[in-house]
């Protein structure tokens, strides 16, 4: 049979206005939701306003009664049916189908013609107001009698009534539309536990609406016949009581549909600006589906005061407390979401953090009205009205405005002013409560719900409706601060990028938490070290307590050891915390989930161990097991680190390298567990030689000495079997920057380590360097350690076999090259940090120390910054090539290749402390690299890409060399050291801000964090003030404890005075010209200072 072609009529397209009042496309049917609903939110809260205004006294005369009725009506019916319902359906319209795969909604025309259902339904509620006898007056319950022709005899009831049954029609087209687009047009793949939550809440939300709405529609169709056809549904002997529990029925499943897609949008916020997936996604997802069964059961508890019996009043008593499990549920899965997150406080983070704050407190004011005995006291009391608004207001609108921020810029591509977003969240949420919460001391004082005027003799009420008046104000301003906002977002924000949040995971979180657990289980072995090499490890003879008490006396020993057990209670902490979160996020991800948990076995043998090694007064095997269990601790974690930075990636991996960085790791654990058997054995101090016992190269085999021996020979062995592994790993995998970096760092850690192992021996053991050569120990291990894991996540480069230099460096002359390399050291910052070497050591000697001691701390000293300034140049080749200030520098400008560059500074490091640690002292040796080390791996490679406050912390590494030139006099370090350090620690944000307020475009090019490109030159300039104010407190407030004399105040005065008076000067001026000042006189006077104080002490000694 011939099938017949019928003509195919093309649909007609439309432009500009047409195009919108045509569409049936789901994303411009949802930006029409939005409009509408909030034009109605306006004019909703402008009835609100003359509302509060009629009730801001008593005997007010503003409005009439009838006219506030009507107001009244209007407000509550508009608020709930013509704002709040359909404000979620434009929301949903727009995101449920881009979330769950679909291209529009099921029935795109049923969808349009839903949302004009709406403005239709508002005009024609509103059209009462042009009638003779006014809009409807019976409250927006709309409760028989009240709405009977007797009491409400024009038409405006009827129009209410006609509006409410079409926005009824547009609610369940639109419920109808969602399930079956949710139920049928899902992705492949988008199984139910897949869906966000805001999915599932739209899903409950119109299941609740398609079975609730129908009631209230033939509720309303019965008093509409009772008006105009002369029925007896409700009047003339029938129980008006009937029209109650219909419509309760559905006014509180009602609640729900209000609220519950405010749960989803919270839901799906909260996770992305805590940098962590929901807690409890299924118990979330059947939370929600709970209140939706519960929500039609607790209905009667509106009615406790009607004469209902006691038992039916127990029943919804009853379930009423009952619904309260699941939104507890929800609060609970809330917070723990937020718990160990990475939160952004950004405006929709505010919001929905206080939507959570705001439910609650309605929630708890709600569950008085559930107890029957307190629902007598304050049923239709504005305890009443407080509550509605707590949680229709302070959770749904509040849940709105979070939406509105957070999905603005999939919208329109383009931000909402985060700084107006925050000023209108402060001040909404204070207006919000000052607003509503004076409302429940009206209702426990008895005033109405309903009531149009109070006499003003109730002198109770007056100040909480004053109070109430001015907060509704103050929500306007709010509120017009959002539209200003969204009139200069809509067209000139700033733009977005396609994914402006960055996603909803657990990896930056949970990275997060363990780098810090690593970090601190760093610690808690160098901690170790050190109480090992000082003995201090009786210095609390029992366990748990520290002779007997909580916090340990002020004996040297006694707080080391406490110290070193309060860091394991936090590496406790951490680990445990960094294993709940793998398995609660990571049970897919065996390579972070395995050595999480192993973590957690090690960490509980840790702490056996540690017990038995302080109760058995340290058996030298159990403190080799400790020690080698604390390592092994120290690798795991650092590996679920790395896991949870680096995805592991399909495809090939470079298993030669893979199994080279393994034996690398491998023989570096060999060789920490070796020389911890040297010193159990007590063989640290068999060989007084080095690199060979006996003296020289020559050997010597006694039984201790043979011990000793075969640590050295194993550690020279392993020591080239780890540079010839990650050397060739390098080499095959030299184009990827965390193997270059890792490499580097562990090369640099193990060079120092080699040297600090001469000096240990040569030197006689002193402590620091003991505990120096375990901590850098520690830090090879975890190079190791932290290299295997990465290389099992990278695939070889595909031009392995070419060999060649990362930079093409030219010959050039050797008078450049040379000014090159001195260049890299950065000789402008050297001078003025052996300036204050140079005053520790004359503030210690009370003069002038041995020139030969001077010559070669100072020496030390220059070796130690040159070397921190080339490996910093190095690991900031990438920043200096963005900046124009020094783009210039050789390595960016590739006049030195970086390898040799490294190599250099790390050479620099080396010398520096070999000519301290044998020349001057192990101590001045120990704080030198322990300098270089923090400048290194703590600012430059963390410190100073990652955090605002990078100069203030980074700040310590310039503040060691007084300390350094103190300890290479006294050999040791007091509290005038500290000082010193400290004055150095707090100078240094003032004055590196006052060049970072100049160079403020240079550290926004090259992104880094710097005070001034974060939070503005204007928060910069204060707490360049702040800190300047501190700092010239310290330094005149050391003359009270003796240290300094009157010579050293008057100077520290008029020093101090200045530098204040610039400091106030760049706070009050924006021109540059006072920040340059300010710099250049913040360098003289920290040389000027530390002169002071040397004269001071000089005159003293005399």
């Amino acid at each position: 049979m011939a099938s017949i072609a019928l003509p195919r009529h093309e649909a007609r397209t439309y432009s500009g206005v047409m195009a919108w009042l045509t569409t049936v496309d789901h994303k411009k049917i949802g930006i029409m939701y939005l409009y509408t609903t909030f034009f109605f939110f306006l004019v909703g809260g402008t009835l609100a306003l003359l509302m509060r205004t009629q009730l801001a006294v008593g005997d007010n005369t503003f409005l009439s009664a009838n006219t506030y009725n009507q107001l009244m009506t209007l407000h509550g019916t508009t608020m709930i049916f013509l704002w709040i319902i359909p404000v979620f359906s434009g929301f949903g319209n727009y995101f449920v189908p881009l979330m769950i795969g679909a291209r529009d909604m099921a029935f795109p025309r049923i969808n349009a013609f839903a949302f004009w259902l709406i403005p239709l339904g508002g005009l024609v509620m509103y059209s009462g107001l042009l009638t003779q006898t006014g809009a409807a007056a019976a409250g927006w319950t709309g409760y028989v009698p009240l709405t009977e022709r007797q009491f409400a005899a024009g038409m405006g009831q009827d129009l209410w009534i006609l509006g409410l049954h079409i926005l009824g029609i547009s609610s369940i087209m639109g419920a109808v539309n969602f399930l079956v687009t949710i139920h049928n047009m899902r992705a492949p793949g988008m199984t139910w536990f897949r869906l966000p939550l805001f999915v599932w809440s739209m899903e409950i939300t119109a299941g609740l609406t398609l079975l609730a709405s129908p009631f209230l529609a033939g509720v309303l169709a019965m008093v509409l016949m009772d008006r105009q056809l002369g029925t007896h549904f409700f009047i003339h002997g029938s129980d008006p009581l009937l029209y109650q529990f219909i419509f309760w029925f559905y006014s509180h499943p009602a609640v729900y549909i209000m609220i519950l897609p405010a749960f989803g949008i919270v839901s799906e916020v909260i996770p992305v600006f805590s940098r962590k997936p929901i807690f409890g996604y299924r118990a979330m997802a059947f939370s929600m589906a709970a209140i939706g069964v519960l929500g039609f059961m607790v209905f009667a508890h509106h009615m406790f005061t009607t004469g209902l019996p006691l038992g039916l009043q127990e029943f919804f008593m009853a379930t009423t407390a009952a619904i309260g499990v699941p939104s507890g549920v929800k609060v609970l899965n809330w917070l723990a979401t937020l718990w160990g997150g990475s939160i952004r406080y950004t405006t929709a983070m505010l919001f929905s953090v206080a939507f959570v704050l705001m439910f609650l407190m309605g929630g708890v004011d709600g569950v008085f009205m559930a107890s029957l005995a307190v629902d007598y006291q304050i049923h239709a009391t504005y305890w009443v009205v407080s509550h509605i608004h707590y949680v229709l207001f302070g959770g749904s609108v509040f849940g709105v405005f979070s939406a509105f921020f957070y999905w603005f810029p999939k919208m329109t591509g383009r931000y909402l002013n985060e700084r107006l977003g925050k000023i209108q969240f402060w001040l909404q949420l204070l207006a919000f409560n000052v607003t509503f919460m004076p409302m429940h001391f009206l209702g426990l004082e008895g005033m109405p719900r309903r009531i149009a005027m109070w006499y003003s003799n109730r002198t109770d009420w007056a100040p909480w409706n004053l109070l109430a008046t001015f907060g509704a104000f103050m929500i306007a301003l709010a509120i017009l601060t959002f539209i200003v906002n969204f009139a200069l977002s809509v067209r000139g924000g700033r733009q977005a990028p396609r994914d402006p949040w960055e996603g909803n995971t657990l990896e930056w979180a949970t990275w997060t938490l363990a780098v810090a657990t690593a970090v601190v289980t760093y610690a808690l072995v160098v901690l170790g070290g050190v109480v090992r090499v000082s003995g201090s490890g009786l210095g609390c003879p029992d366990w748990p307590l520290c002779h007997g008490h909580l916090l340990p006396p002020l004996n040297v020993h006694a707080i080391i050891e406490y110290s070193h057990r309060t860091t394991a209670s936090l590496t406790s902490l951490l680990v445990v915390l960094t294993a709940v979160l793998a398995w609660l996020g990571w049970r897919h991800r065996r390579d972070v989930l395995v050595p999480a948990t192993a973590a957690f076995g090690l960490l509980i043998l840790q702490v056996a161990l540690g017990a038995i090694t302080v109760r058995f007064e340290l058996p030298p095997m159990i403190v080799l097991a400790h020690l080698a269990t604390a390592m092994a601790l120290l690798g795991t974690v650092c590996a679920t680190a790395v896991a949870g930075w680096m995805p592991v990636r399909s495809g090939e991996i470079d298993a030669r390298s893979a199994r080279r960085a393994r034996w690398a790791a491998t023989g570096t654990f060999v060789l920490i567990l070796s020389g911890s058997l040297v010193v159990g054995s007590g063989a640290s101090a068999a060989c007084n030689a080095w690199p060979l016992c006996g003296g020289g190269f020559s050997f010597s085999f006694d039984q201790l000495a043979s011990v000793q021996l075969l640590h050295r020979a194993l550690a020279g062995l392993i020591g080239l079997l780890v540079i010839g592994s990650v050397l060739s790993v390098l080499r095959r995998l030299r184009h990827q920057p965390a193997v270059r970096t890792t490499v580097a760092l562990t090369l640099a850690a193990l060079a120092f380590q080699v040297a600090v192992g001469a000096a240990v021996v040569t030197l006689h053991l002193p402590a620091p360097l003991r505990a120096l050569h375990l901590a850098l120990a520690a830090a090879v291990w975890a190079g190791t350690v932290v290299l295997a894991v990465i290389v099992q996540r990278l695939s070889p480069h595909p031009a392995l076999p070419q060999r060649g230099r990362e930079t093409d460096v030219v010959r050039r002359p050797a008078r450049d090259v040379v000014l090159d390399y001195v260049s890299l050291a950065k000789p402008r910052i050297i001078p003025l940090l052996l300036i204050t070497a140079l005053g520790g050591m004359m503030m210690a000697q009370r003069g002038w120390p041995q020139t030969g001691l001077v010559v070669l701390t100072l020496l030390g000293g220059a070796l130690a910054a040159a070397g921190a300034g080339a490996i910093n140049c190095w690991i900031d080749r990438d920043l200096d090539r963005a900046m124009l200030r020094t783009r210039r520098r050789p390595l960016p400008d590739g006049r030195i290749a970086p390898r040799p560059a490294l190599l250099y500074g790390i050479g620099l490091g080396v010398a520096a402390f070999l000519v301290l640690a044998f020349w001057v002292n192990p101590l001045a040796a120990t704080l030198a690299i322990s300098g270089l080390l923090f400048y290194v791996l703590i600012y430059s490679l963390w410190l100073k890409r990652s955090t605002v406050q990078n100069i203030v912390i980074g700040g310590a590494a310039g503040a060691v060399p007084p300390m350094v030139g103190w300890a290479a006099v006294t050999h040791r370090l007091d509290l005038t050291a500290i000082y010193l350090f400290a004055v150095i620690f707090l100078w240094t944000p003032p004055h590196f801000w006052a060049l970072a307020l100049r160079l403020r475009g240079d550290y926004a090019r090259a992104q880094v964090p710097m005070l001034p490109v974060v939070h503005g030159e204007a928060a910069a300039r204060r707490q360049i003030v702040v800190y300047t104010l501190v700092l010239v407190g310290l330094t005149l407030g050391v003359v009270a404890t003796g240290i300094l004399g009157i010579v050293y105040l008057a100077g520290a005065v008029l020093l101090g005075g200045m530098f204040i008076g610039l400091a106030l000067a760049t706070w009050r001026s924006r021109r540059q010209r006072w920040s340059r000042w300010l710099f250049d006189y913040s360098i003289a006077y920290l040389g000027l200072l530390f002169a002071v104080m040397v004269v001071d002490r000089m005159v003293g000694r005399l």
